[in-house]
């Protein structure tokens, strides 16, 4: 018997994680600065390591300026950068982190993070409220993958998650999550995507709070601790 789109994976949360309504919601961040950071250092890496990162910087910021670095703006972040000299000098002293967007031929996350501010800034975009006012903008997305390691799309929809923009990242763990629900050895990126946001239309007629944040990150938490 043919099923509908996301009955699978709908079934799957079901199954595992119990009702909807319970799913929580992942916080997101006040400020651009840390949303980008965060989405970009996170693509391809253990997110424990990504905490550091970004507790590195709270810590330097708190350091540099005697204050938070939570409601720190894109333009703010690409400024400490350049502060430091760079983004390498950044990468050593700030987050202490020197990993690169891909293993061959990758930059700096340092440099795609400025990359990634800046280019945003270009398109006005300097905020999280003003990021979630651009979000279906197709030029600030383009603006956006444009940046090196970034073309996937991935870390686009999880800047968005960051600035509390209701949407799916369809990462390794979500992908891994649809293509088990499914019965597949794996599925493509926009194949997951598609069924998450299927299976959250038929699991809001359980739980009609539910969000599509709080989905993803309730099958990222189960997948990322198996």
């Amino acid at each position: 018997m043919a099923t509908q789109p996301g009955e699978q994976v709908a079934a799957a949360c079901q199954r595992l994680f119990g009702s909807p309504a319970d799913y929580e919601e992942p916080v997101g961040y006040d400020g651009l600065a840390l949303a980008i950071i965060d989405a970009v250092w996170s693509i391809g890496v253990r997110y424990g390591g990504v905490g550091h990162v970004l507790n590195n910087y709270r810590a330097w910021v708190v350091a540099t300026y005697d204050t938070s670095a939570e409601e720190r703006s894109g333009p703010e972040l690409s400024g400490d950068i350049a502060r430091v000299g760079g983004p390498e000098a950044f990468a050593s002293t700030v987050v202490h982190n020197h990993q690169r967007t891909s293993s061959r031929g990758g930059m700096l996350k340092a440099a795609a993070v400025d990359q990634a501010a800046r280019a945003l800034a270009a398109e006005g975009v300097t905020t999280t409220a003003e990021l979630r006012e651009h979000a279906e903008s197709l030029a600030v997305k383009a603006a956006w993958r444009g940046v090196h390691g970034q073309s996937s799309g991935i870390s686009w929809h999880y800047v968005l998650m960051n600035a509390r923009f209701d949407d799916v990242k369809a990462d390794r763990m979500i992908c891994a999550f649809v293509a088990r629900a499914l019965g597949q050895p794996k599925v493509l990126a926009a194949v997951a995507y598609d069924e998450v946001i299927a299976a959250h239309q038929q699991l809001k007629a359980i739980a009609p709070g539910l969000t599509l944040k709080a989905l993803d990150h309730r099958i990222w938490s189960y997948q990322r601790a198996r």
